[in-house]
C-alpha cells in the first residue's frame, strides 16, 4: 500500500471512529485495530523529521484498543481527541511530505 492510500484509510476509519463517539456509541473493536494497524505502519513511511510524531500517533491508537475493549467511553473520547490535536499537528508541521 502506498502512503497516499495509507492516509486515505486512515481517515476513512478515524471518521468513522470520529462518527462513533460523537453519536455515544462504543466504536467496534475490529475498527479500532484496523485503524492502529495503519498508524504502524505509517511508521514506515516517516522521514527522520516526524518519526516521533507518528509513533506518538501509533501509541494513542495502541492506547484507543484498550479503551475499547474496557467499554471507557470517556477515554475513547480523551484519545480520539488526543489523535486529533496530534494528527492536526503533524500536518501543520509536516505536510510537505
Amino acid at each position: 500500500m502506498d502512503f497516499k492510500k495509507l492516509k486515505r484509510e486512515m481517515e476513512r476509519y478515524f471518521t468513522k471512529l470520529m462518527d462513533n463517539v460523537e453519536e455515544g456509541q462504543i466504536p467496534t473493536k475490529e475498527d479500532v485495530k484496523e485503524f492502529t494497524k495503519l498508524a504502524l505502519r505509517m511508521q514506515n513511511f516517516a522521514q527522520e523529521d516526524w518519526s516521533y510524531e507518528a509513533e506518538d500517533f501509533a501509541h494513542l491508537a495502541n492506547q484507543l484498543i484498550g479503551a475499547v475493549k474496557s467499554e471507557d467511553l470517556q477515554e475513547i473520547y480523551r484519545l480520539i481527541s488526543a489523535l486529533e490535536d496530534a494528527k492536526n499537528y503533524c500536518h501543520r508541521s509536516f505536510r510537505d511530505f
